[in-house]
């Protein structure tokens, strides 16, 4: 989804260092994905398989 129109007309543009790039077709603008911190990755993992359950 494009941050900046809210847009799923999106296409992968590879990625760079590791984070991947897209581009929106209706923006005519690339962005990239934003990544958790790994903190709050590992907390939400945590989370999810001691309770088993999904997160909202």
């Amino acid at each position: 989804m494009c941050p900046n129109c809210q847009s799923n007309n999106t296409q992968n543009r590879g990625s760079r260092r590791g984070i991947k790039r897209y581009f929106c077709k209706d923006f005519k603008t690339s962005f990239i994905s934003k990544r958790r911190p790994k903190q709050l990755q590992s907390s939400i993992f945590k989370e999810y398989f001691l309770q088993r359950q999904t997160l909202q």
